[in-house]
């Protein structure tokens, strides 16, 4: 019995960051400019962190009032029905997506840029799983969905006020991913409960 292995491609997102970096910057791995002065404060925070918070309310309203995003909540779930309408799916999918990925390169500029001024690879170091936690704890809800990052921003802040109590490094990096797995299996097991038997007599 002969087997085959197989080699799972590489994902194209490296790649074209790989390159990119190469190509542009002439470095790879991680790129550090002195002359970067990073995002300025405001208050305290960076205009980025301003901007998150003015989006979650028109997401809110536009989710709950706009007929684009009624639209857009009907063709997520059930396109089918929303195609009998006269509406896109494909023209509000690609809408989202294009959305998503401006907002996505926002988060990773202040990630770069208002934390530190240097970029590096797999800096987020899992933020995305936090991040689709965060989307399933709020319910996919913009203001559940704030809530949520609020209570994981503030346990890595606790990690990092414990890492000067002395405590090991990685048990403090550990403590937003703890958190994490506790919000999952607290809203998996909200869920079962509501969710009845299937055996059960209607």
């Amino acid at each position: 019995m002969v087997g085959v292995v197989t080699q799972r491609p590489e994902s194209a997102g490296p790649l074209l960051r790989d390159q990119l970096l190469r190509t542009v910057f002439g470095v790879q791995g991680t790129f550090d400019d002195p002359s970067l002065a990073g995002l300025p404060l405001v208050g305290g925070f960076t205009p980025l962190a301003y901007l998150s918070w003015v989006a979650v309310g028109v997401a809110a309203l536009m989710l709950s009032r706009h007929i684009w995003g009624l639209r857009l909540r009907g063709v997520g779930e059930a396109p089918d029905a929303a195609a009998t309408l006269g509406v896109s799916p494909a023209k509000y999918k690609y809408g989202a997506i294009l959305v998503s990925g401006i907002l996505c390169g926002l988060a990773g500029a202040q990630l770069a840029l208002g934390n530190v001024t240097l970029f590096s690879e797999n800096m987020t170091a899992g933020r995305g799983w936090i991040a689709v936690v965060a989307v399933m704890l709020g319910r996919a809800a913009p203001v559940g969905v704030l809530l949520a990052a609020l209570l994981f921003g503030l346990a890595e802040a606790a990690g990092f006020r414990l890492q000067g109590l002395g405590l090991p490094q990685q048990a403090t990096d550990a403590a937003p991913y703890v958190v994490t797995l506790g919000a999952l299996f607290l809203t998996t097991a909200r869920r079962r409960r509501r969710t009845p038997p299937s055996g059960a007599a209607s």
